[in-house]
């Protein structure tokens, strides 16, 4: 069984557009939820939960995050992935080729952001 994303929305878009989310088939949703849980887990465990609370009825959320909170998610996945070696390669590539696009049209992105 696979796992919808909800990643945010950006209200300058269409209004059919405006959710940014995508659904995941079961192993790209383990590929997906390896960084969500080596990223955040230990080090931000609050933003964790809130990411993952409704994880029961296969749903992830960052759409109702702080532009802070959304930006440190963000931030930590791709610090984990620019830092992880080749084993995470694939998980990194589903990231960047399906989530990453997502992200940077939302609203609270900021290129800016450091952690």
């Amino acid at each position: 069984m696979g796992m919808g994303y909800i990643i945010g929305w950006n209200k300058s878009q269409p209004e059919d557009k405006q959710w940014t989310e995508l659904d995941f088939n079961s192993y790209e949703n383990s590929l997906i939820s390896w960084l969500i849980t080596n990223a955040l887990e230990k080090k931000y465990p609050e933003l964790y939960f809130n990411i993952t609370k409704k994880e029961s009825i296969h749903l992830i959320e960052f759409y109702e995050l702080s532009q802070n909170d959304f930006m440190t998610a963000v931030t930590a996945i791709r610090n984990l992935i620019k830092n992880g070696d080749e084993s995470i390669a694939e998980n990194a590539e589903l990231w960047n080729l399906d989530v990453e696009p997502l992200i940077i049209v939302d609203e609270r992105y900021d290129p800016n952001f450091e952690l």
